[in-house]
């Protein structure tokens, strides 16, 4: 038999404007290097002024795979296979005579991570229905963030399987059915393997390829409370959602019942064990969407709400432009972000700009300016937005947001100095100030290390007895506004929680102080890496 499947695109040469290639590659297993058979393989080649070609193939025994008569240009590679994660690879099939092949691609899949198991009650009787969720910690801004990773519901058995997870480490949180309003308690919500909050739960460390079963068992019943209101103005129809206050834990909605009555405009969420949660409901009305939010305390008895809906903020503002030398586009991009949203624009030429659709929030803002223009002041009304904040409420029309753009700012550039044995490829060079008893992400700069051979040892890695210097790498970060910041350098697939209070008191070493003026370059040698830190 024939050791390559092979599959040939519906189509002569003659329809190519360059000449024909073949692509030829293999689909392997990347943690055994073992071949994986009947792995679907999606060849996109886009072709100018038309419709992209799109050819599937089918792997061998081998691995293996063959696409005759590929043109020129651009492609994307998919590649599927129960039980792995998909792979992805592209890049530019080089122009030349159509004797010349391109060099035969390896895509590598990633067994995939799978989580199953049983949902059973304080008794042992199962669960069907439950909501099964797996979280893991990330970092978003420097700050630790808990997030859904994947979820899924018991069975009528109460089973459950969820898959197609990356290897990592997670918490299991399960949240059963509140039941019928005439009960008076509920199951709280579990994390595995049968805590009531996450910091006692079990951090499960799964690896590639790995299936982890569980067996959940649900806690004994707790009282349940019933919050029951009105939204006005109400629509047709009202959607109502209830959620933990505490988004840095928990930012997802959770699954409680509830029912709305358009005959009285009112709802009920039934089943809601104490703890403090945020009440968000959204409806339309005359074609115009309105939300509402408020946070609310439930206790020993049942709760009442009434929520104010309003439109969603707008918030408009201006860029000005202070100093010398002014770029022809001082301003790249305008971000708002908080903990839940990311909100982005650009400005006009006349430097006007507006956010639409803001829910209530304080956002941070982020001014991305070019060349050497640089973020001098924002402020709304009489509130420093730099220091505060942008405060975004229903109960008042956000005021408009100015802000201030100099020039010209401050070069910071230099080279990273790192030792070749271990060291990652791709770093970020981060530029970080104090703000209050954190750190605030100022400008980075990625670098792409190019590491030449035949570098010799330096006198201070001699001395020091440091591994062989390969090379070293340079950076530039423009835009520098006036003031104190320290350099870091991280893995760029590794991020850091550089806001956590404990983060400079413990790799506070690994930086560089520099005190920045207007104007000037400053040239610095970075030569320790921030580890690699578990979320």
């Amino acid at each position: 038999m024939n050791r390559r499947l092979i599959l040939s695109l519906f189509c002569g040469l003659a329809v190519f404007a360059g000449p024909p290639h073949e692509i030829e590659g293999r689909v392997v297993d990347s943690q055994t290097g073992a071949p994986i058979t009947h792995a679907r393989v999606t060849l996109t080649i886009p072709q100018p002024g038309g419709e992209p070609i799109t050819v599937m193939l089918l792997t061998d025994e081998g691995g293996a795979f063959d696409l005759k008569n590929a043109p020129d240009g651009n492609y994307q590679v998919m590649c599927q296979r129960a039980g792995y994660l998909p792979g992805y690879q592209g890049g530019q099939i080089p122009a030349a005579a159509s004797s010349a092949e391109t060099a035969p691609l390896i895509i590598r899949l990633t067994p995939q991570v799978a989580v199953e198991g049983s949902v059973v009650d304080e008794k042992g009787a199962p669960v069907p229905f439950a909501s099964v969720q797996i979280l893991r910690q990330t970092i978003v801004e420097g700050h630790r963030r808990t997030q859904m990773a994947g979820g899924n519901r018991s069975d009528d058995s109460g089973l459950f399987r969820i898959f197609g997870l990356t290897a990592g480490r997670y918490w299991v949180a399960v949240t059963a059915p509140s039941g019928s309003r005439r009960s008076k308690v509920a199951y709280p919500q579990v994390f595995y393997p049968r805590s009531p909050d996450i910091n006692g739960a079990e951090l499960m460390d799964l690896q590639p390829g790995q299936e982890r079963h569980l067996r959940i068992r649900l806690p004994e019943p707790v009282p349940a409370r019933e919050i029951r209101g009105q939204v006005a103005p109400a629509g047709d129809s009202v959607s109502i959602a209830l959620r933990p206050a505490d988004v840095s834990l928990f930012p997802q909605f959770l699954d409680f019942n509830n029912q709305w009555d358009q005959k009285t405009k009112t709802f009920k969420i039934w089943g809601v064990p104490s703890g403090v949660y945020v009440l968000e409901a959204s409806t339309n009305v005359e074609g115009q969407q309105l939300q509402a939010s408020m946070t609310l305390t439930v206790g020993s008895g049942d709760v009442s709400a009434r929520l104010e809906a309003h439109p969603p903020a707008t918030v408009s503002g201006v860029v000005r432009f202070e100093g010398k030398e002014k770029p022809p586009a001082p301003v790249a991009g305008i971000q708002l972000r908080s903990p839940r949203s990311q909100f982005n624009v650009q400005p006009d030429a006349d430097g006007s700009f507006k956010f639409n659709g803001l829910p209530e929030d304080t956002y941070r803002l982020v001014v991305s300016s070019n060349g050497t223009a640089y973020l001098r002041s924002a402020w709304q009304g009489g509130r420093d937005v730099l220091r505060d904040g942008l405060a975004v409420s229903a109960e008042s029309s956000p005021g408009p947001l100015e802000i201030v753009v100099g020039g010209p700012g401050a070069t910071v550039e230099g080279t990273l100095d790192l030792p070749d044995s271990g060291q990652p490829a791709n770093v970020i060079v981060a530029l970080l100030r104090h703000a209050g008893n954190e750190m605030v992400l100022e400008k980075q700069s990625y670098v792409n290390r190019s590491l030449p051979a035949g570098a010799g040892l330096s006198a201070r890695a001699r001395a020091a007895g440091l591994p062989v210097m390969q090379g070293r790498s340079q950076f530039t970060i423009q835009g520098v506004a006036p003031g104190d910041y320290v350099l870091y350098c991280w893995e760029a697939d590794s991020p850091v929680p550089y806001a956590d209070p404990d983060f400079f008191p413990q790799y506070g070493t690994l930086g560089k102080t520099i005190t920045v003026n207007a104007a000037e370059k400053i040239s610095v040698n970075l030569d320790r890496l921030v580890p690699r830190i578990d979320p």
